[in-house]
């Protein structure tokens, strides 16, 4: 077997091209943070194994658990926002934001000004385009994750180090989501970052959809059932004792 196709092998699977006849509901997922962070790095080393091979085919099948999911990823620079001359157009920003199930807030451990760019404007942005910009008022529920990148520069270097970790898991645990730090150059640690994100936002929309609360619903109240048969059966049987 050839080098290529142990790479193949070895990161693919469970992660296929995307197939819409065996997963036809499409996530869309953003990689958001400010330039020079590593967004296209991180979206390259998911979806083709490699940082740096601008992999432009970004919809992917994969499976999350027992679940074939629909993906397509997009990486956004939050200082475009910021910095656009004003003829610049948000329609991109706000529709992908408030159509995304998911969302990546990526930092450069190495850059204080990035951890606070992402946690406070972009974040603040994100939400603003889910519940008041988009077509869909009120948005699509989103799960994020906060991802500090560029953990390999602090092995030769850790006075390099600008964000605490301790500052960014605070930060995160305040919000209710989880941290993660990594190298966007190694396969491995950005694909469990992903799949703990397309978790999430599968129990989330599990959570969301009303067969399966009805389903829940149903089962409690046959369980309830079930237990009242039991009391009635035992209470008879005390009876004739």
């Amino acid at each position: 077997m050839s080098s290529a196709n142990s790479t193949w092998s070895e990161h693919y699977w469970d992660d296929y091209p995307s197939c819409p006849s065996l997963a036809s509901q499409v996530a869309g997922i953003v990689i958001f943070g400010e330039s020079q962070v590593g967004k296209t790095c991180f979206l390259d080393q998911h979806l083709s194994g490699r940082p740096n091979t601008l992999y432009h085919y970004n919809r992917h099948l994969m499976r999350i658990d027992d679940e074939l999911m629909n993906v397509e990823f997009m990486d956004l620079s939050s200082t475009t926002l910021r910095t656009a001359g004003p003829n610049f157009k948000s329609d991109l920003f706000i529709r992908k934001l408030s159509e995304a199930v998911g969302v990546v807030l990526l930092y450069d451990v190495t850059s204080l000004e990035s951890f606070e760019r992402v946690t406070n404007e972009a974040y603040m942005y994100l939400w603003m385009c889910k519940r008041y910009l988009g077509d869909d008022i009120g948005g699509k529920s989103c799960r994020c994750i906060l991802v500090g990148n560029k953990v390999d520069l602090l092995k030769k270097e850790p006075q390099k180090r600008q964000v605490d970790r301790e500052l960014a898991e605070q930060w995160a645990q305040s919000q209710g989501i989880k941290h993660f730090e990594l190298t966007a150059r190694e396969h491995g640690p950005v694909r469990e970052a992903v799949h703990d994100l397309m978790r999430s936002v599968r129990k989330m929309k599990e959570r969301e959809d009303p067969e399966t609360r009805t389903t829940t619903a149903k089962e409690k109240q046959d369980k309830q059932t079930f237990k009242d048969r039991i009391k009635r059966a035992l209470s008879k049987t005390k009876t004739k004792a």
